[in-house]
């Protein structure tokens, strides 16, 4: 089998199609507002915006560094900008 063969069998990735580049709004994010409940704490722990945010739990802001009633409250704030 010669390295033409291979090739046509194992095309690389350079010789593949690339996606279309996601639209602007779909990658953007939501910073934090400036009065949100420990958000010196929030981004010192690597939440940089909103949808960061959403998709932690309470759990998991707990483990990064939070208590549970700073974690609570961060939750609650959440659902009152929703």
């Amino acid at each position: 089998m010669g390295i033409g063969t291979l090739r046509r069998h194992y095309p690389t990735a350079a010789a593949e199609p690339q996606g279309a580049a996601a639209p602007p709004e779909a990658t953007a994010a939501t910073p934090l507002p400036g009065d949100f409940p420990m958000r010196d704490k929030l981004e010192a722990a690597g939440y940089r915006s909103l949808e960061e945010l959403r998709a932690a739990s309470e759990e998991e802001l707990v483990a990064r560094g939070l208590t549970r009633r700073q974690a609570a409250r961060v939750v609650e704030a959440l659902q009152e900008l929703s």
